[in-house]
């Protein structure tokens, strides 16, 4: 991320929003950037043009708190808020440059930044405000108005989801109609089955059992009539017998 700003750096001032109207020395320089981009917070100085051998300290503070330091051309980082989004923006803060880059910015980023060069008994400093907007999401916007929708269409498919509830109510009647009809026909049916199979069966069985009386009689009656004719037979052949 630092280095696609600074590859960008061209451009940085005109896409971070950056408004500077100070000199190196000069107090109250105004940088407003959006939440999610990059900011570059000038810090100028110059060289000394004599005492070049004295060392070359920068310090950077937030509310207070240091966050970056040069120190014996080594950079220092501080804070954990700021973990991987500060950088100097040129050569570590040399060549009359201390300016800080700042990625990822958040609204808690915003507050006012002071910037401290030490040559030897120089002093540079500088001081810059810095205000980070929240940037406005124009899809939570269009979120809205598809939520409208998606409402407009909830209410379409709750009336139709109750005009099906309605005409399901109407099958319903419709359907415990017809099973109350075929209650009233099959309840008397069973009933008259129930009652009229064991009749059947009854009568069935009385039937079978006089024709089966009638059938082991018929032999007795035979018997009979031969014994009865026997009878006869003999009355008559004594009677012409004794008639002699």
């Amino acid at each position: 991320m630092i280095m696609d700003c600074r590859n960008a750096i061209a451009a940085a001032f005109l896409l971070c929003n950056i408004v500077v109207t100070a000199l190196a020395n000069q107090i109250a320089i105004h940088v407003v950037n959006k939440t999610g981009e990059c900011a570059i917070l000038p810090c100028k100085y110059n060289k000394p043009k004599t005492d070049s051998h004295h060392g070359l300290d920068i310090e950077w503070e937030f509310k207070g708190k240091v966050i970056i330091t040069l120190s014996g051309w080594a950079v220092y980082f501080y804070q954990h808020d700021f973990k991987d989004r500060l950088a100097f923006l040129y050569d570590n803060g040399s060549n009359e440059d201390a300016s800080l880059l700042i990625t990822s910015l958040k609204v808690n980023d915003s507050g006012t930044y002071n910037c401290k060069v030490k040559q030897g008994p120089n002093l540079t400093q500088s001081t810059v405000n810095l205000t980070v907007i929240p940037e406005t999401n124009s899809s939570s916007e269009n979120a809205i108005i598809s939520d409208g929708y998606t409402n407009v269409n909830t209410r379409k498919t709750n009336s139709s989801s109750e005009n099906a509830s309605i005409s399901d109510g109407h099958t319903n009647v419709n359907t415990r109609n017809q099973t109350n009809l075929l209650k009233a026909i099959l309840i008397p049916l069973i009933i008259l089955l129930i009652i009229l199979v064991p009749a059947i069966y009854i009568w069935h069985r009385k039937k079978n059992a006089s024709a089966k009386k009638r059938y082991f009689s018929y032999p007795k009656r035979i018997t009979q009539t031969k014994d009865k004719v026997s009878n006869y037979l003999v009355c008559l052949i004594s009677f012409l017998f004794l008639s002699k």
